[in-house]
C-alpha cells in the first residue's frame, strides 16, 4: 500500500511538473507572438504614414 501511495504521487508530481512547464512554454510563445505581432503591425503604419 505504501509503496502504491507513493508512486501514485511520484506520477501525478511528475503531470504537475510536465503541465507547467508546458504552460511556462505556451505563455512564452503566445508573449512572444503577441510582441512580433504588435511590432509588425505598428512599424507598417508609422511608415506609411510618415511616407
Amino acid at each position: 500500500m505504501v509503496i502504491w501511495v507513493t508512486w501514485v504521487t511520484w506520477v501525478l508530481m511528475v503531470i504537475w511538473v510536465i503541465w507547467v512547464i508546458t504552460a511556462m512554454r505556451v505563455l512564452a510563445l503566445i508573449a512572444g507572438w503577441l510582441s512580433t505581432r504588435c511590432d509588425n503591425s505598428h512599424l507598417p503604419r508609422r511608415r506609411r504614414g510618415s511616407g
